[in-house]
């Protein structure tokens, strides 16, 4: 059932495939990392590029997804949306919506966190990325400003922790 809500994991049960590498860039990470929380025998490895977090990503997307509670009548503001449980849980949790007990809990095989090395970036700062790596184990931190560097670390961990399936045709 929650699977049909999922729609990664719906992919990968209906290929018959799995596990597989999980690439997501500021809230995609998120959504892989409470995969990766959910479903572990889904998840090889994770890539997280770049990691969101923080008071300003938190306060900027929860207005760029206000459009979603205009019709409440009882949410008339910016504040009153914050309170709701969905964006209360991202101003009081860490840098990807999850405490860092669940961080450190989650047993992804490998994990590749990737920054553009960009020092002011309210909305992926550099700290959330290092401090995500000492959190979550068989975790590495890299910088890739570009696309080359990026192609350069990423393509080597994917095929290093993608399991190679046996496809018959």
């Amino acid at each position: 059932m929650i699977a049909r809500f999922n729609p990664p994991l719906l992919l990968l049960q209906r290929l018959k495939v799995g596990p597989a590498t999980f690439y997501g860039m500021s809230s995609g990470s998120r959504s892989n990392m409470i995969l990766a929380e959910r479903y572990p025998e889904q998840v090889a490895a994770l890539v997280i590029s770049p990691l969101t977090g923080g008071s300003i990503a938190a306060q900027r997307l929860s207005e760029e997804y206000y459009l979603g509670y205009l019709s409440n009548e009882n949410q008339t503001s910016m504040e009153e949306v914050a309170k709701t449980p969905l964006w209360a849980s991202f101003y009081a949790k860490t840098t990807l919506g999850m405490t860092n007990g669940q961080l450190a809990a989650l047993e992804v095989p490998a994990t590749l966190i990737l920054h553009h090395g960009a020092e002011r970036d309210f909305l992926h700062p550099i700290v959330n990325s290092r401090a995500a790596t000492t959190l979550l184990r068989n975790s590495k931190f890299e910088i890739a400003p570009t696309l080359e560097p990026i192609l350069e670390v990423l393509l080597p961990f994917v095929k290093q922790h993608t399991p190679v399936m046996d496809v018959e045709r």
